[in-house]
């Protein structure tokens, strides 16, 4: 007899696994745009985001390369 209930729960990690990705893409794309110059509101026009999530990745990115450079 098949666990159906395995099989949802494989179905959530995937998802799980490919929103980060597809976060982790936003993030380098909102990441790079600062250095070009760009307010956060061009950013957020530019990708079709919401501003206050283009802030959140702004501030995710830093956090992300201070602790990579205190490793």
């Amino acid at each position: 007899m098949h666990n159906l209930s395995e099989g949802v729960n494989n179905n959530n990690n995937n998802n799980n696994n490919k929103n980060k990705f597809e976060i982790e893409e936003r993030r380098r794309k909102v990441g790079s745009l600062p250095a070009q110059s760009m307010t956060e509101t061009e950013i957020a026009q530019g990708l079709d985001l919401d501003q206050s999530t283009v802030s959140r990745d702004i501030k995710a990115r830093r956090i992300a390369i201070n602790l990579s450079v205190c490793e």
